[in-house]
């Protein structure tokens, strides 16, 4: 008996090139979403991180007259730059 089966159906269907494959959408929507939350990740953290600049800040103000006042604060022991021996001499009557 002559089988009814076309040759070209065969390795189409051994390479599985006709049949439908839903995995391929499911896959690129996974990719897409996958982008997407990558994409609110970078702007979250974009958007928390440009107010908080560590560049310095200055303030100006116009010149005016006044006191300056600094106060010196420390800690430790005094040496001498010069020292000098201080003597005296009793004479007993």
């Amino acid at each position: 008996m002559k089988s009814n089966t076309n040759p070209d159906s065969d390795v189409a269907r051994t390479l599985e090139i006709d049949q439908p494959h839903g995995y391929g959408r499911w896959v690129k929507r996974l990719i897409v979403v996958a982008l997407v939350v990558i994409a609110v990740i970078a702007g979250v953290v974009i958007w928390r991180t440009s107010g908080k600049s560590n560049t310095t800040q200055y303030k100006t103000e116009e010149v005016r007259r006044g006191d300056l006042t600094v106060i010196v604060t420390a800690t430790g022991t005094l040496q001498p730059t010069n020292t000098v021996d201080v003597g005296s001499e009793l004479s007993a009557s």
